[in-house]
């Protein structure tokens, strides 16, 4: 595909071949037009809305589709809105519209050329489906009455008694069974967790006698213990619980 390529200040207009149409791309607003067209806004490379911005968005670029004269701007915008849903970048259609059955071919056919075009572009993002954040990591404070409260891991073939007694120390007293041997990946290789448990472990060799502890042992952090004790892979913050049940979480997270 052979294009011609005009750039006009912050807008650059696009020809395609056989008289096709034009592709008018810029920031700000497009310049006034007699031309039948379609507008794509744009927001971080994102679609945003189809002719009309929804209120409250504000769009940083646009993508003006004027279209040969047997396209139909139209439907050309509804199907764009359709191709949007279809890919899951939208969940809410921009165009609730319909496009009749025998315009369907031809009307897609065009769609499919533009979205080479805008993809070559570097527009690969358009019609993106979005990234859900994963829910923020949960900030826990160490409070001194936390300090003598005992409290008690019972997980994955590992028992011990466990206190947060300063805010970077945690002391497990002696007497604790350690899990012997770590889970290995599904592939057979070692883990991350192996790895930093037997270092942890290797680190405090003196204080173990096979799986059992002989000695307390102060660790720096809830990740640690879990480490030690089971080779982690799970919330640590969650398996330390006082003799009501209540775990270590439930006692220091900040909300």
């Amino acid at each position: 595909m052979e294009l011609t390529l005009i750039i006009d200040g912050q807008q650059a207009r696009l020809t395609l071949p056989e008289h096709q149409g034009q592709l008018v791309l810029g920031t700000g607003k497009p310049a006034t037009t007699t031309a039948p067209h379609t507008t794509l806004w744009l927001k971080a490379g994102r679609l945003i809305g189809i002719d009309t911005l929804p209120a409250g968005k504000q769009a940083d670029r646009f993508i003006q589709i004027q279209p040969g004269w047997d396209v139909e701007v139209g439907y050309l915008a509804q199907r764009f809105s359709d191709v949007a849903v279809d890919r899951g970048s939208v969940k809410v259609p921009f165009l609730t519209g319909t496009v009749p059955g025998h315009l369907v071919p031809a009307i897609d056919a065009f769609v499919d050329q533009i979205m080479v075009v805008l993809q070559a572009l570097g527009f690969d993002q358009l019609f993106a489906k979005p990234v859900k954040k994963g829910p923020a990591k949960a900030q826990h404070r160490w409070r001194k009455e936390l300090a003598d409260v005992a409290f008690q891991v019972a997980y994955d073939d590992s028992e011990a008694t466990v206190y947060w007694q300063k805010r970077n120390e945690m002391r497990i007293e002696k007497g604790a069974t350690l899990r012997a041997t770590a889970r290995k990946n599904k592939d057979g290789s070692t883990g991350l967790g192996e790895r930093m448990g037997e270092r942890i472990r290797l680190e405090h060799a003196a204080a173990i006698d096979g799986t059992t502890t002989t000695e307390d042992v102060v660790l720096k952090s809830v990740n640690e213990v879990g480490l030690f004790l089971y080779f982690g892979g799970t919330n640590g913050w969650l398996q330390l619980k006082n003799n009501d049940g209540v775990t270590l979480d439930a006692l220091s997270v900040v909300e």
